[in-house]
């Protein structure tokens, strides 16, 4: 059983993730990017990323899901 505390944590180091991988994609674009882009710039290993990707298909999935959240949110 994952306790809220482990959730939480999850969930703002996924956030840094995505907010990195925004960033390597805004300056490299989608092909320019590779996941160990992404790792370097955070200062993580290659398996650390991977606990919480799968691929930079599902990394820039999640990139975009966050931006149409942060959208609607911006609108009401």
């Amino acid at each position: 059983m994952v306790r809220n505390s482990d959730e939480t944590r999850f969930e703002m180091q996924r956030h840094r993730i995505l907010k990195a991988a925004a960033t390597c994609f805004n300056q490299k674009g989608f092909s320019g990017t590779s996941l160990k882009d992404v790792s370097k710039h955070l200062g993580l290993t290659d398996a650390a990323l991977y606990y919480y990707v799968k691929n930079k298909e599902e990394l820039v999935y999640h990139c975009y899901m966050r931006a149409a959240e942060l959208g609607r949110t911006a609108m009401f």
